[in-house]
């Protein structure tokens, strides 16, 4: 077991997620060398939602049982629905704090390095753009939230706690 999956199912997706790498990687290089950089960020913007979102929506599902019990003890659906998504929220408020803070300390270093070495211009990232960017992650982390935590809160509770026995 790896995190709650299969071990087979892991590996699986992670050969997946390798080999979908060494495809896009070179495409996406290529692409950004040709200057093509708005077209390449878009691209990987989307995917980078995509994963989180997917990441996001599996951790909700893994609790399906904790949602029936807190249905049990008489939560409804919306407060089930709420419970998740402040608790998405907040996990996703600390990560770009973390993000921001760790990136604003990591980047000058890297780029002056990097200048040192190529002799390129270094770039700057205003923070208007880090707001925006943690903005969009916390805006994909509610939806991804609420959609199976919706569904799931609408099941009946029997079937909620069934669901943890048959992992």
């Amino acid at each position: 077991q790896a995190q709650g999956f299969d071990a087979r199912h892991a590996g699986l997706a992670l050969s997946g997620i390798f080999l979908a790498s060494a495809v896009s990687n070179p495409l996406l290089g290529h692409l950004s060398d040709r200057g093509r950089k708005r077209w390449t960020a878009s691209v990987l913007l989307i995917a980078v939602a995509l994963v989180l979102a997917t990441l996001v929506g599996a951790r909700v599902l893994d609790r399906s049982a904790e949602l029936g019990l807190l249905k049990a003890v008489g939560f409804t659906p919306a407060q089930v629905t709420a419970v998740v998504i402040v608790e998405q929220m907040l996990v996703a408020v600390v990560a770009s704090i973390a993000g921001a803070l760790g990136g604003s300390w990591l980047t000058p270093r890297i780029i002056r390095r990097s200048t040192e070495l190529l002799g390129t211009v270094p770039v700057t990232v205003s923070a208007a753009r880090v707001a925006a960017t943690a903005a969009g992650v916390i805006a994909i982390v509610v939806v991804a939230a609420a959609v199976p935590t919706m569904r799931l809160a609408r099941a009946g509770v029997l079937r909620s706690l069934a669901a943890e026995r048959d992992d």
